[in-house]
């Protein structure tokens, strides 16, 4: 999934760029990206995933490692 609202499903899925993923302080949620899937703007089975994903944080832990905290929100 791709931080880009205009990217469709199956378009350029191998090319990622600085600018296509996602930071702290971006919300993901299927409604909003939902071009980038193929039974939009739902899940494989139908349903709604009913979830928002907001990026709270992103830290480097050295060593190339990072870790993210990310808050969950129930949008059903």
């Amino acid at each position: 999934i791709r931080n880009n609202v205009n990217s469709a499903y199956g378009r350029d899925a191998s090319r990622f760029t600085n600018e296509t993923m996602f930071y702290a302080g971006d919300t993901f949620t299927i409604e909003k990206y939902k071009t980038q899937f193929l039974n939009q703007p739902t899940m494989d089975n139908g349903e709604y995933l009913g979830w928002s994903v907001l990026v709270e944080s992103i830290v480097n832990n050295g060593n190339g490692t990072y870790s993210a905290t990310l808050k969950l929100t129930n949008t059903k």
